[in-house]
């Protein structure tokens, strides 16, 4: 059953807002009617009919509109109007802008519903012999965009997580290369260390053996050891600095000749 819900106007914007489509009547295929009883109890069927004044947006490519704008109808047929008028101006103002049936005409309407967009769009059947209309139900692109954000949240959250085990990967990774010089710079310390021990060790061992000096005597383990200790002390600047990296050389010829002047003295030959 058919039946008027509403009228309708519009301006045609700002420039135009002096024109206005008038008349427009709202019907829809609905059979939800309200009944209510009068003071004789005659029952009779009351239509409550609302009234919108509005104002031009644009015009559309209905073929070009995302799926959840696109004009459909539920299984009662009430979102989708038929329009009707007795203006003839009203009439030929459809006719010329709705010749193309691809072309939807956006219309905005102060409706102060909270459900309601208030955003319409008129347009021609199939057939191109009725003017119909529908608003927009923005509802499904506030689920699309919620899902949308969830999806993006949760791409976040592993985005996060990757960068955190990045971070973590990297820094092990310095850790590891910055023990690895650590080592191999104590490596090379302790290999200069060891180098300068035995080239001192081997120069007064044969500066002993020089003065006859065997090492079964307990002098010889007394000069050994007090040659070795002054000339450690002697190198000391150069033994801190190789301790520290540094590269600093003492040379062969140095070493011989602090031995052998440490060996005159303490054996006085």
């Amino acid at each position: 059953m058919s039946r008027q819900v509403g009228v309708v106007k519009f301006d045609l914007g700002e420039k135009h807002s002096d024109i206005i489509v008038k008349d427009i009547r709202i019907w829809t295929h609905c059979s939800d009617i309200t009944t209510s009883n009068d003071d004789n109890d005659d029952e009779q069927k009351t239509v409550e009919v609302w009234s919108y004044s509005g104002r031009f947006l644009q015009y559309v490519d209905l073929w070009s509109l995302p799926l959840w704008l696109q004009p459909h109808g539920n299984e009662k047929g009430d979102s989708i109007f038929d329009c009707y008028t007795m203006s003839k101006a009203t009439m030929a103002y459809f006719s010329t802008k709705l010749k193309d049936q691809r072309r939807g005409i956006v219309i905005y309407f102060e409706t102060h519903m909270a459900d309601d967009s208030g955003i319409w769009i008129f347009f021609k059947n199939d057939t191109g012999d009725q003017v119909r209309c529908y608003p927009l139900d923005l509802h499904p692109k506030k689920l699309i965009d919620e899902q949308i954000n969830e999806l993006y949240n949760e791409h976040s959250s592993i985005s996060r997580r990757d960068s955190e085990i990045d971070e973590i990967l990297n820094k092990t990774k310095k850790r590891i290369t910055i023990t690895n010089k650590e080592v191999a710079k104590n490596l090379r310390i302790n290999d200069k260390k060891l180098q300068f021990n035995e080239t001192l060790s081997k120069l007064i061992l044969g500066g002993l053996r020089l003065r006859g000096i065997p090492n079964t005597q307990s002098s010889f383990q007394r000069l050994y050891k007090m040659t070795f200790d002054a000339s450690e002390f002697t190198y000391r600047d150069e033994l801190k600095k190789m301790s520290k990296g540094l590269p600093i050389e003492v040379t062969f010829e140095s070493l011989q000749e602090t031995v052998e002047i440490l060996l005159r003295l303490f054996t006085k030959s």
